[in-house]
């Protein structure tokens, strides 16, 4: 529970330096967070507001559809977890092949 309530603390700091106009600060803020967890996918959507509200649409569209796939990876490998858990070798009828789960 403390993790997320530092998590939203740092969400904060990204909305107010938005709320500011400080688009690269809050930029360059979510890219510290995405290097130090790629996972958080949450990360990835406050850039791509960054980047809109900077005219940078492009790298914004990036960081939306990142933020999708992200969170879609997440959700899948929380999802063999909750199962259990197989050995990688195990061919099973329904499984993706070559995947990093």
């Amino acid at each position: 529970a403390m993790g997320e309530s530092m998590i939203t603390d740092e969400f904060s700091v990204v909305d107010n330096l938005l709320k500011k106009e400080k688009y690269d600060k809050a930029i360059e803020l979510c890219s510290e967070k995405i290097t130090e967890n790629p996972y958080k996918y949450l990360w990835y959507e406050k850039r791509a507001e960054a980047h809109r509200l900077a005219g940078n649409a492009e790298s914004g569209q990036r960081d939306f559809m990142a933020a999708k796939q992200v969170k879609r990876k997440v959700l899948a490998e929380a999802e063999v977890k909750a199962f259990g858990s197989i050995r990688v070798d195990q061919v099973m009828p329904g499984t993706i092949r070559g995947t990093n789960f």
